[in-house]
């Protein structure tokens, strides 16, 4: 039985969507994980920490830019 047109170039388009997909999964470089457990572990140079004066967490939006002030 000869493979088909349609065949090969779905088997192509797979071929190349799995050999290009590699990049698009891998964790940023400037991200780390050494613990293998895919969550970004803080650097191990203390001065790349950032220390923000203020964190907002919010499940919804606020209307007024004087909370982010």
């Amino acid at each position: 039985m000869k493979p088909t047109k349609t065949n090969l170039t779905l088997k192509s388009a797979i071929t190349a969507a799995l050999i290009f997909s590699g990049s698009a999964l891998a964790m940023d470089t400037r991200y780390e994980d050494r613990s293998g457990n895919l969550v970004a572990d803080v650097p191990q140079d203390e001065s790349q920490w950032v220390d923000p004066n203020t964190l907002i967490f919010a499940y919804t939006p606020v209307e007024d830019p004087a909370v982010y002030a």
